[in-house]
């Protein structure tokens, strides 16, 4: 890889013959000059067209216990679970998994550095928090049933998104979508993803000739525009749909209320369009097909533009292999309903260079609160992203900055470009995190697993632990009262106690107030924290900032002492994480979903978990979720009814927890 000096120059000549001033609130007044050309290091470009699809609507209506389930005493045919990967019964020659770390916990280099640190005191709730169960294993399967019912598409892992106004909360997950209404979180509406998206049922369950990949769901409310915003991922593996082999699903609210219509857009994979990085849309019958997918689509929203972050890989297992791509579209032209949206957009990882390894992967748009946002150099935005690209550990993040987002309304006879500089931070140490223990307990679909797989063992495979994925920036926010950015991931630590110390998975938060002026995108200062749970683990957090500079960062904890459960701490003045771990909702049972077995003892073994947590600011309230275990049931009961009373399914026990809190 090599920056292309080129594309370079003619970005700072463009950029230096606007003065465009964005739109909405700012919280910045915009220089009459654009940045310097310190740290430019591309353009993002008008290069394609996102097309209005569809309009869908998800109504009301939820779902109740249905009802006994009795075990059956094998698997049903076409009734197995499935993981969010690209090479489940797909094309034989489909190989990787639509994840950036193909490590995930357990391919870390032995001579890893850990950061030491001192456990945190894990206590109750703060007084103020308002928490309720959210979306869980039974819905997943209620609202995708098989064969007339259950067990229905039963997958792993849930991921979480999450976004809310003062009057509903929505939650999306992999599969499912529930909204809430009032300060109670009460459920209104329970349905599929795919009614929000209007998209096939998802690994082709309903028989249209597609093997679809959806879900990594990403949303946000924007109180300036009254507008919902939610993203997906795309990955058809027989390219069987107009859309063809990937993209990014856009749904974008046309009322302040999510239950009622939405615009959905169709993004295309612009690396197959363009045949960048050796991608292209050919067909499998093709010996040069080399289609590739833009993975965990990361949303933000601005005072300009829609932000579209993915990771691309191909689907055949070739090269590229986790580079991000950047998308920018905008926002009124999205929220005005048009036909279709102009798109700008870079390959950053395959056109910037990385030191060290490479690509860069993983920018995490930061999410400023609605209505604080920065309108110098004709609309700026941030984002943050790690520099781990070998697993072995860093102590350098990347602050991003774009600028001239104003760009996406610029006429089409005459597209402006978007400039984006990119400076590499000292930061405090970071690696890759281990499996997260938990707490032992029961597991009754492990004590089944032998006899529903037909295997001739008497002993049930063991309790497994938690995957903590690997050390991407998991999480980015802008805090309008400072300035600053808040950044975390999940790294390994080494808590210590006495004179021993036991590795642990933890978080590591930094905080950066980026200088962006005349000269460009100076280097700043990191502050660098940590926060590791006395005597357990932390992971996949989730940060954000209320416009007077009080936030929440949530994030999942477990250990021997806790099933996974759901927790945060305080974000208090000059962007400082409080240490003491408070939990929201306390789990009351081990995961026991089908991937804490299957493979076990062999290379495949790779336990699933959520892969991120969700936080959004509501006025001077913070609303957050997290994947949890919120269920629990004897090996009798799951006998007699898999779903233990309607709080999971046959494969799955996953559940979450919606939590709203003033800090």
């Amino acid at each position: 890889m090599k920056t292309r000096i080129g594309s370079v120059m003619a970005a700072a000549v463009a950029l230096a013959m606007l003065n465009v001033t964005s739109v909405g609130a700012a919280s910045t007044t915009a220089p009459n000059s654009p940045p310097g050309t310190v740290g430019l290091v591309a353009q993002a470009t008008r290069t394609g067209v996102a097309n209005l699809v569809r309009t869908t609507s998800l109504g009301t209506g939820t779902y109740a216990y249905g009802g006994a389930q009795a075990l059956p005493s094998s698997i049903p045919p076409g009734a197995g679970p499935r993981t969010f990967s690209a090479g489940d019964n797909a094309s034989s020659r489909a190989k990787v998994p639509a994840s950036i770390s193909n490590s995930q916990g357990k391919g870390r280099p032995s001579s890893t550095p850990y950061p030491t640190v001192t456990g945190s005191p894990i206590t109750g709730a703060t007084s103020g928090l308002t928490s309720t169960s959210g979306l869980n294993g039974y819905l997943q399967g209620i609202t995708h049933p098989q064969n007339g019912g259950l067990p229905g598409v039963d997958a792993e892992p849930s991921d979480q998104g999450l976004c809310a106004s003062t009057t509903t909360t929505m939650e999306v997950n992999n599969e499912v979508v529930e909204v809430f209404s009032g300060s109670k979180l009460s459920p209104i509406t329970i349905a599929p993803l795919e009614r929000l998206f209007g998209t096939p049922e998802i690994f082709g369950a309903g028989g249209d000739g597609s093997y679809s990949v959806q879900g990594d769901p990403r949303c946000y409310f924007d109180s300036t525009t009254g507008r919902w915003y939610a993203s997906q991922i795309w990955l058809d593996l027989n390219n069987a749909t107009p859309q063809g082999w990937a993209g990014t699903w856009l749904a974008v609210s046309k009322t302040p209320n999510p239950t009622g219509s939405w615009n959905v857009y169709f993004i295309p994979d612009l690396s197959n369009q363009t045949e960048t990085a050796s991608c292209n849309n050919l067909p499998i019958s093709n010996s040069g097909a080399n289609p590739c997918f833009g993975d965990q689509p990361l949303l933000g929203v601005g005072n300009n533009t829609v932000q579209i972050s993915t990771n691309e890989y191909s689907i055949f297992g070739g090269a590229p292999a986790g580079q991000c791509n950047y998308y920018f579209l905008s926002k009124a032209a999205l929220d005005s309903g048009a036909a279709s949206v102009p798109v700008w957009w870079n390959a950053i990882g395959d056109t910037v260079s990385a030191p060290g390894a490479g690509p860069w992967y993983s920018l995490v748009p930061a999410q400023s609160p609605a209505g604080s946002y920065t309108s110098a150099y004709g609309g700026t935005s941030y984002a943050l992203s790690a520099l781990d690209f070998s697993n072995a550990g860093d102590q350098r993040i990347a602050e991003w900055a774009f600028t001239n987002t104003s760009a996406v309304n610029s006429p089409s006879s005459n597209p402006a470009p978007i400039g984006i500089y990119e400076a590499t931070l000292s930061s405090g140490q970071y690696a890759m995190p281990p499996l997260a223990t938990q707490k032992a307990g029961p597991t009754p679909l492990g004590d089944a697993w032998n006899t529903l797989n037909g295997i001739n063992k008497a002993k049930a495979p063991p309790e497994g632990p938690i995957q903590t994925n690997d050390d991407r920036m998991a999480t980015a926010a802008f805090d309008p009262s400072t300035g600053a950015l808040v950044g975390a991931l999940n790294t390994g630590v080494l808590q210590v106690s006495g004179t021993s110390q036991t590795l642990y998975s933890g978080i590591a938060y930094f905080t950066v107030t980026p200088k962006l002026d005349s000269s460009g995108l100076v280097p700043s200062t990191v502050s660098t924290g940590y926060l590791s749970p006395s005597g357990a683990n932390a992971f996949f957090p989730a940060v954000a900032v209320t416009p007077k500079g009080a936030g929440v960062m949530t994030y999942g904890i477990s250990g021997t002492g806790y099933y996974p459960s759901t927790a945060y701490s305080m974000v208090g003045s000059s962007d400082t994480v409080g240490s003491t771990v408070h939990v929201a909702a306390l789990g009351i049972g081990p995961q026991d979903g089908f991937s804490e077995y299957q493979g076990l003892g062999t290379s495949s073994y790779d336990p699933r978990w959520g892969d991120y947590s969700a936080a959004q600011v509501v006025g001077n309230r913070v609303v957050f979720a997290s994947e949890m275990i919120n269920q629990s049931c004897t090996d009798t009961t799951f006998a007699q009814d898999f779903t233990c009373g309607g709080t999971r399914d046959l494969f799955i026990n996953w559940g979450t927890s919606v939590n709203l809190l003033t800090p």
